[in-house]
């Protein structure tokens, strides 16, 4: 009674959304698909126990932590789901256009987006404009989706000529070349990162295990087909299908086998997803592409959900209870993850190969028809975008945006245009404002940054003694620093900035000032001594000083006469002669010492001048001394003789 009322409730349910959603196929084949719901198992395990379909599941709480999509459906478990925002337009905010397809599902970490092209290269571009920042050609198509960790990018690549193909590392920074790992077989398979090791399946039909600081060779483990499922990884185990139609389960550490389940089909090329003790997959089931549920930890099955198309490639996402795949048939299913009931389903004009993504309520996938979709996580249409070609490149969501590639050999950015913010106030001013003592060369000096992240240019204005400079010595400059040339000593400068982003908003910045440096002070020159050198002793004699102050500072005189008498001058002007008498009472030989002293307290070097006193003879006859002195310049050989 308890499971017929179930059942009906079911359908009650899948009736009514047939009638309200888009796209929704007949009654009919709902119920059809509902009659091979969960007690039906085609596929088999041995010797393992079955679940109760009314066991409890307990259903992941969105991610509220991790924004980027560093790899292949967001994380290692392979979940599909996203905690971003998520556009509601299919506004295309850039599109990026390559040389070949691209059905590699982009990686997006911090700020830039990478992915693969079927043109062989490696891209990487700036997530926020398309801006193309660097590519690397790795000689063979890329449809293997990228996994960035720890600064670098791990990717694989298409068989090459001789069968053997490449899984690289690469600098997520510049692109540059670390390491590669060669396989007998192409990597569709998408790297997944985990404990410092790097997983991925080959067509081969080997999963790798290798160490990804150097890429040296850990464990391999062999299966009976190609492996063009991308391993998902979750509590030390590595889950994986095979086209073998076998789903494994091995050891992460040594890559021991630990269960498999057979699926009876062409092969499983849909990559699980690990939820809570859970392992969702598609599988190519004839006649019906099925989606099946197993316990992560056995193996044993929980569930299975039978489309109407004969094949499941696109690998599922968890999120809020539910699971959304894609199938050939050209439809998108919504199954409760708990049970495998039928919610809804969408219908497209083509084949899904893409993987759905889930993020902010919204469900992204692309199709054959050559539609990008977004629905909403109940199966309401919200808005779709037509591209050139099939869309088999599984999205990527991070930062409010959608990334996702086209055969039409574009990458598609979604996103919703938002105000421009204008760049935040120039800051950190050199010299700091307030500075004294600056050099009179340096260079002036600023940060500033946009949280649109716009490129930046700048104007300087520049002035002395002006609070508000209005004088622009420099337009629309692209550096953060200017050189304002040889500045004037012992000033004080007013400068701003201007900044401007590529939309033309502007931040004026707060008026800085700073003093250049005072002048170093110089000594005075050494000082010119002039005067007679030969006199008499007892007779006055006036002597000129005069030095000359590089800094044009007054200046004074430090006089020794040689005698014992010594004195300073008052100050005068640099470069006056200052005029000094002095009587050498005795007869001899003296040096005059003279140095100058500013009027800071600098002192030249010592000047000299030597003078010469003889013997003053005394006159004693009274009318001789008369006559002489009546007639100064008379009788000189008379005055010679006489030592007068």
């Amino acid at each position: 009674m308890k499971q017929k009322a179930i059942y009906k409730a079911i359908v009650s349910i899948a009736i009514a959304v047939a009638f309200i959603m888009p796209g929704a196929v007949a009654l009919a084949n709902v119920e059809q698909t509902m009659n091979k719901n969960v007690s039906s198992e085609i596929g088999n395990i041995t010797d393992l126990p079955t679940l109760d379909d009314d066991s409890d599941i307990e259903i992941p709480e969105p991610l509220t932590t991790i924004d980027w999509w560093p790899m292949f459906h967001h994380d290692a478990e392979n979940t599909g789901n996203s905690s971003s925002t998520a556009p509601d337009t299919n506004n295309v905010l850039w599109e990026y256009g390559t040389g070949g397809t691209v059905a590699s599902s982009p990686a997006v970490v911090d700020g830039n987006v990478f992915f693969g092209s079927i043109d062989g290269n490696v891209y990487c571009l700036d997530a926020l404009t398309g801006a193309w920042i660097w590519q690397y050609p790795t000689g063979d198509t890329v449809w293997s989706s990228p996994a960035v960790v720890d600064g670098k990018i791990f990717i694989g690549s298409g068989e090459m000529a001789s069968g053997a193909s490449n899984v690289y590392c690469l600098d997520a920074l510049t692109g540059a070349w670390i390491w590669q790992y060669t396989t007998s077989g192409g990597v569709d398979s998408s790297p997944v990162v985990a404990d410092g090791k790097v997983f991925f399946g080959s067509h081969d039909g080997n999963v790798y295990c290798v160490d990804a600081l150097t890429g040296a060779f850990i464990w391999q483990y062999t299966t009976g087909g190609g492996v063009f499922s991308s391993p998902a990884v979750a509590e030390g185990k590595v889950y994986f299908g095979s086209k073998d139609f076998n789903l494994y389960c091995v050891d992460a550490s040594t890559g021991a086998w630990i269960w498999q389940y057979t699926t009876g089909s062409i092969g499983v090329m849909s990559s699980p997803a690990v939820v809570e003790g859970k392992v969702f997959f598609g599988a190519s089931n004839l006649p019906y592409g099925t989606v099946y549920c197993l316990n992560a930890l056995t193996g044993a099955f929980i569930w299975q959900y039978m489309t109407m198309g004969n094949m499941v490639q696109s690998s599922p996402a968890v999120a809020d209870g539910k699971v959304f795949v894609g199938a050939f048939n050209g439809n998108v299913y919504c199954l409760n993850a708990l049970t495998g009931a039928f919610i809804w389903q969408y219908t497209t004009g083509g084949t899904v190969l893409s993987s759905p993504a889930v993020a902010d309520g919204k469900v992204y996938f692309g199709s054959d028809d050559n539609n990008i979709y977004c629905l909403d996580t109940d199966g309401t249409w919200i808005w779709q975008h037509l591209t050139a070609d099939t869309v088999r490149s599984s999205p990527a969501i991070a930062d409010g945006k959608v990334f996702i590639g086209s055969s039409d050999n574009f990458i598609y950015c979604f996103g919703t245009e938002h105000e421009n913010t204008p760049p935040n106030e120039p800051s950190n001013p050199f010299p700091a404002d307030g500075a004294i003592d600056v050099d009179v060369d340096a260079d002036l000096s600023w940060t500033c940054s946009d949280p649109d992240g716009d490129d930046l240019v700048y104007d300087v204005y520049f002035e002395a003694d002006n609070p508000d400079p209005n004088v622009k010595v420099s337009d629309d400059q692209t550096e953060t620093n200017f050189d304002p040339g040889t500045m004037d000593i012992d000033m004080t400068y007013y400068w701003k900035i201007v900044a401007k982003d590529e939309h033309g908003a502007i931040n004026i910045g707060p008026v800085w000032h700073f003093t250049t440096e005072e002048e170093e002070n110089q000594p005075p020159g050494i000082p010119t001594v002039s005067g007679e050198t030969n006199g008499n002793a007892g007779t006055e004699y006036e002597y000129t000083f005069n030095a000359v102050d590089p800094d044009g500072d007054d200046v004074k005189y430090f006089i020794d006469w040689g005698d014992g008498d010594t004195e300073w001058t008052g100050f005068s002007a640099s470069g006056t002669p200052v005029v000094v008498s002095h009587t050498w009472a005795e007869e001899d030989t003296y040096t005059i010492t003279a140095k100058a002293q500013d009027e800071y307290g600098l002192e030249s070097d010592w000047a000299t001048l030597e003078v010469v006193m003889p013997v003053n003879q005394q006159v004693t006859n009274p009318l001789l001394q008369m006559i002489l002195e009546r007639f100064p310049y008379a009788f000189p050989i008379l005055r010679h003789m006489m030592g007068l």
